[in-house]
């Protein structure tokens, strides 16, 4: 019955401890003494998680949702092209691809020269398991700019040809991709593309590299990224039974 209390008498104390070896602010102190349930979450949000997954979901979250109604009000108002444009892209990095995909429709219907409408088209057609259709966007944007969209499009374009089974095309779009970035997603997918044509060694290095790369980076990039390490460990272990 008390160890709900007991639980959040303890964390207070840890968390004002913190606050007088770290010297924060007074206030830090009164509002953990005075208001202890909501100075434990202030102080651990504020300090211990900034830039987590936890507070994208919490604060984030109902920002990008009033953004989207926003935008869902002024397409439909408006309507031109670039009103769908935008919010087939807020929808897009929600991960609501059909959603996405019928207002990047809407906005080519209006406008089909929209590049970033095509090329991320082709990316939710890929997301929703229909990737030779999502190529015949993707391959076009490819052929007019390779760079397009900070040259995430080639990361897709790896994505896209690994789903129709061209491994060696796959390959070829995230080494170019990775030359310039490192982003642990892209890395993890190289290396299951290298394992599944046989070259271990390279997908071992590319897994041990990530972990690494983790390992040395700073703390709030290890709250947000640390589950590649995982992925690269999980991968590491097929590879080295097969």
């Amino acid at each position: 019955m008390f160890l709900p209390f007991i639980a959040l008498f303890a964390i207070q104390v840890v968390c004002m401890i913190d606050c007088l070896r770290n010297q924060r602010d007074t206030y830090w102190l009164w509002l953990l003494w005075v208001l202890p349930v909501v100075g434990v979450i202030s102080y651990l949000f504020y300090f211990k998680w900034p830039g987590s997954q936890m507070e994208y979901a919490l604060c984030l979250r109902g920002a990008e949702k009033r953004r989207i109604e926003q935008l869902e009000a002024t397409a439909g108002h408006i309507g031109n092209a670039v009103n769908f444009e935008e919010l087939g892209d807020a929808l897009w990095r929600q991960k609501r691809y059909a959603d996405a995909e019928r207002n990047y429709r809407l906005a080519l219907g209006k406008d089909g020269k929209l590049r970033d409408a095509r090329a991320r088209l082709g990316y939710c057609l890929c997301a929703l398991g229909k990737p030779a259709e999502g190529w015949a966007f993707i391959e076009p944007v490819l052929n007019e700019n390779r760079e397009h969209d900070h040259e995430h499009l080639l990361h897709y374009a790896g994505r896209c040809r690994r789903a129709l089974g061209d491994l060696a095309g796959a390959r070829k779009y995230y080494e170019e991709f990775l030359t310039r970035h490192s982003y642990f997603d892209a890395q993890l997918e190289l290396a299951e593309v290298c394992a599944a044509q046989g070259d271990k060694g390279e997908a071992a290095r590319i897994c041990q590299e990530v972990m690494s790369d983790l390992k040395l980076s700073p703390p709030y990039v290890r709250r947000r990224k640390g589950h590649f390490a995982g992925k690269a460990k999980r991968l590491l272990r097929r590879i080295q039974k097969t």
